[in-house]
């Protein structure tokens, strides 16, 4: 499974960095090269997640990941947020408490 994600995101961006292609600096690659294995042990966090417990309880938490690239994006990037964003994190959030209690019943 990491193996298709990492190849797919592979295939997928090759071409957009490939026609903007900007030198790098080396504290940037270096980050960069560190990265990796940080997303690799997520990737691997987020497989056994899936093993341990229902779809309908880690499928949840592993959409949060959207609300906290919003809210980094707002934070870091001062990016603003739009309302079909409000909505699809209030969706994420109302669906989790949902099925959370759903599951616990």
């Amino acid at each position: 499974m990491i193996i298709h994600v990492c190849f797919f995101g592979l295939c997928l961006m090759l071409v957009p960095a490939w026609l903007n292609w900007q030198p790098v600096s080396l504290s940037a690659m270096l980050l960069c090269v560190g990265l990796g294995p940080i997303a690799l042990l997520a990737q691997d966090c987020t497989i056994r997640g899936y093993r341990a417990a229902p779809l309908s309880v880690v499928g949840q938490v592993d959409y949060s990941w959207l609300i906290f690239a919003s809210l980094l994006g707002f934070v870091v990037f001062d990016e603003r947020l739009g309302m079909t964003t409000l909505i699809g994190c209030a969706s994420i959030i109302g669906g989790g408490v949902m099925l959370a209690r759903a599951h616990k019943a």
